[in-house]
């Protein structure tokens, strides 16, 4: 799962905005800016998506490249381990 987040990152933008946040919605693909107390702008770009319970993932959020981020065996042994609580947020700092 790992590396397909980082291969997903990767990506050109176009690929990336085809998984984008939809209006009033939280998952899916975005950026997410702060600015520090010195006054400088920070941001990141994330892919927020809910994983459990399994019905409630909307896979059209769900990156189709690569194809291994949607690999059933992947997203299994990833929240297994990793994310008991159904919802995991991947960030990629620029």
């Amino acid at each position: 799962m790992k590396d397909s987040t980082v291969q997903f990152f990767s990506s050109p933008l176009e690929t990336k905005k085809k998984v984008a946040v939809r209006e009033n919605g939280f998952e899916g693909f975005g950026h997410h800016y702060s600015r520090e107390s010195g006054g400088k702008l920070d941001w990141a770009e994330s892919v927020i998506l809910i994983t459990q319970p399994p019905q409630d993932r909307n896979m059209e959020m769900w990156p189709t490249s690569p194809p291994t981020f949607r690999s059933v065996s992947s997203l299994a042994r990833f929240h297994l381990h990793l994310h008991p609580n159904g919802m995991v947020k991947f960030s990629h700092q620029r």
